[in-house]
């Protein structure tokens, strides 16, 4: 399956198919490595440390500031699981602090919008 995929210049993350569970350890070919709970992680770079400069250094200061002041550490791409929904994986987020707001990926269920102070979500 694909885990992540391009779809008109914005990225899209794909939950493994629960199908996956039903069939067979040995007729499934794996490409990949297997999928662990952090599949989004990426290896660092040395383009990672560089110093930004410019617009990027503004928007960067300011995703901090807003990291630090919503507290939640919800993340994009982290897998999920709601009571009601099923498992799902955080594609957007939205607000800070008691006014942040994640768009998940439920699979079925389709795309949700949840308030992160209400909905009782689970990290996976």
């Amino acid at each position: 399956f694909s885990q992540t995929r391009m779809l008109h210049g914005q990225t899209r993350y794909n939950m493994r198919s629960r199908f996956f569970d039903e069939m067979p350890e040995d007729s499934l070919k794996w490409l990949s490595p297997k999928v662990q709970a952090n599949w989004f992680a990426r290896p660092k770079s040395a383009w990672d440390d560089a110093p930004e400069s410019g617009a990027n250094a503004i928007a960067q200061n300011l995703k901090q500031k807003q990291g630090n002041q919503s507290g939640n550490a919800w993340r994009i791409g982290q897998n999920v699981a709601h009571a009601k929904f099923g498992e799902g994986v955080i594609v957007n987020i939205e607000g800070s602090g008691t006014n942040a707001r994640a768009q998940i990926n439920f699979g079925k269920f389709g795309m949700k919008l949840l308030d992160l102070g209400v909905a009782k979500l689970e990290r996976m």
